[in-house]
């Protein structure tokens, strides 16, 4: 979910300011979108409702 959420979000025009340094650290972006999604999915304040479609690949494997 990470991975899809740094390839979609930057077309977010919020993104660039948001980020404006992850191309120089790209470690810590990742680790920051990761801990934000943790914090989605545990629902720590009991605010978030998480979908995630899902399409089988040509082996039978379900992909996000």
């Amino acid at each position: 979910m990470v991975r899809i959420g740094l390839e979609a979000m930057p077309m977010d025009p919020q993104w660039n300011w948001r980020f404006a340094h992850r191309d120089r650290f790209p470690g810590d972006y990742e680790r920051g979108t990761r801990e934000t999604y943790r914090g989605f999915l545990e629902n720590r304040l009991g605010r978030w409702h998480v979908l995630l479609a899902e399409k089988p690949d040509h082996g039978g494997v379900l992909r996000p």
